[in-house]
């Protein structure tokens, strides 16, 4: 079995990630980073980290490496995701989890075209 790369954080880099565990607005996923980085930072070896944390080992490594190669920024967001585009452009959709009571103001699109996504829907224009 690979011994996993050691990660070595600097003061500055703890503090953020502390920061990050703390927080009661990020995303979980971000907040399970934070944490990730700061067992292994303290030495600690993915199947422990993944034992302590309810993670798999493999996504614990994921993460370990993923800051290996990009540092925190990397860890801040999502890799963009594979699939089909949207097929209605940006300007025409509206996200029904912002405002949930835009559906009632908009007109729904004449072509008949839609998003077939749950969130986003496809708009004529704003009424």
């Amino acid at each position: 079995m690979r011994k996993a790369p050691e990660v070595k954080l600097s003061e500055a880099e703890q503090r953020e990630l502390e920061r990050w565990t703390r927080a009661t607005t990020l995303p979980v996923r971000q907040v399970v980073r934070a944490r990730v980085l700061l067992l292994a930072g303290q030495g600690a070896d993915d199947t422990v980290i993944a034992d302590s944390l309810g993670i798999t080992r493999q996504r614990s490594g994921r993460i370990r490496d993923r800051y290996l190669k990009g540092g925190l920024k990397a860890l801040e967001g999502d890799l963009p995701r594979s699939g089909r585009p949207h097929q209605c452009a940006k300007d025409r959709r509206v996200d029904y989890g912002k405002d949930a009571g835009i559906r009632d103001r908009l007109e729904p699109r004449v072509d008949g075209e839609d998003c077939r996504d749950q969130r986003f829907q496809c708009w004529k224009d704003m009424a």
